[in-house]
């Protein structure tokens, strides 16, 4: 009822507002007749026909009144066909939000109703849930109450095995005394085992150390035998080859394989060789690239050099396959280079190729004094 009010107040607010647009139209079109009309009257007021120009004036206004009225009642009706319609639209919208708003509250009111049941069993399965904890709480508590009784009788028992434990803890403190003294001991006692095993060991280090001095004393001595028979056969060696042969039996027998190469102007040759075989024709053996590089080497460069396989890949032998280590020494007569000693070792035994080497070098160090005394080189002999 409240909204059809509205609705009728609505369509009255515009019947009001059309009726009063309508007012101001006849009111306009009154004026302009009348101001027509008193400007005719003006403009034939100069003339003698004042009599029949007033009578035409109030036929014209009479006319024109009348056209205003039959325009006003048209206004209206106009006005009132559509605050009709208005108001026909309004009760129509009006209706349709009634039955609209009546569908929801009948949709609502089916949720409510649904939504109570579910509440109502929700409410019955509380109540079961309910009792049943009840009767879990009264069981729980005659439970407690019959732990409490059996925990008292355990406290009864417990209290003799209290007096018992403590006496256990008693003795366990008293053996832990006597356990941390006996430790005490045993560390002292360890720490002079240790002590005196440091001592043995520092003597025998010592002793190591003596031992190894001796060693080296003895193979100085050794060396300085073999040194000293090389040097007495290169002395006594009449030729150049005799010399380079000498040589070679002296060093050999620390490398696999020994050679003397001749020096010429622009290559190396092989000349005498040991470790081929005793068929072996040395002149004709091929230098593999790695041994010429090293030979040449040690020309340009006038000084040993030694490669071993420590310095990357292992060196390639006169057999053309990887050796342990290798060595060439130049023998210096004056100021060139007229020959070079090459030896090799295929296994790698550290003691043997130092002590090869350090005779090698002093033997050609001799051969290149002695040959210098008595000049003869290789090609002359």
């Amino acid at each position: 009822m409240s909204f059809e009010k509205h609705a009728r107040r609505q369509a009255q607010i515009l019947i009001d507002a059309l009726a009063k647009t309508a007012q101001t139209e006849i009111d306009a079109m009154r004026a302009a007749v009348e101001a027509r009309t008193g400007a005719l009257h003006k403009a034939l007021s100069h003339t003698n026909q004042t009599s029949v120009l007033d009578s035409l004036v109030q036929e014209l206004s009479g006319a024109a009144n009348e056209e205003a009225e039959a325009r006003a009642v048209q206004v209206r009706q106009e006005v009132q066909k559509q605050a009709e319609a208005a108001l026909a639209a309004a009760r129509a919208q009006a209706e349709a939000a009634l039955a609209a708003a009546r569908a929801d509250i009948d949709r609502t009111r089916k949720e409510l109703e649904a939504r109570l049941a579910e509440a109502q069993k929700a409410h019955a399965a509380l109540s079961s849930t309910l009792a049943d904890a009840q009767k879990q709480v009264t069981a729980a508590r005659s439970e407690r109450d019959a732990r409490a009784a059996s925990l008292e009788e355990l406290q009864e028992r417990f209290r003799p095995l209290d007096q018992e434990r403590k006496q256990l803890l008693s003795a366990r403190d008293e053996a832990n005394k006597l356990l941390e003294r006996e430790a005490k001991r045993a560390m002292g006692l360890a720490a002079e085992l240790d002590l005196a095993r440091r001592e043995s060991e520092a003597g025998k280090a010592e002793l190591d150390g003596l031992r190894k001095d001796l060693k080296r004393a003895d193979d100085n001595v050794v060396l300085l035998e073999r040194v000293g028979t090389a040097l007495q056969s290169i002395n006594g060696a009449t030729t150049a080859a005799e010399v380079f042969e000498t040589l070679l039996e002296c060093v050999h027998k620390y490398f696999s394989k020994t050679v003397v190469f001749q020096v010429g102007t622009s290559s190396v040759k092989p000349w005498l060789g040991r470790g081929f075989g005793k068929t072996a024709d040395i002149g004709k053996i091929a230098i593999p690239p790695p041994v010429d590089t090293l030979l040449k080497r040690t020309v340009a460069d006038r000084k040993p050099v030694t490669v071993t396989r420590g310095d990357g890949d292992p060196p390639i032998g006169l057999s053309n396959s990887p050796v342990a280590s290798a060595v060439a020494l130049p023998v210096i007569t004056g100021d060139r280079v007229i020959a070079v000693a090459y030896a090799e070792a295929a296994e790698e035994t550290t003691a043997t190729w130092g002590v090869g080497c350090k005779l090698a070098e002093l033997l050609i160090d001799h051969v290149g004094r002695r040959l210098t005394t008595k000049p003869k080189t290789p090609a002359q002999a």
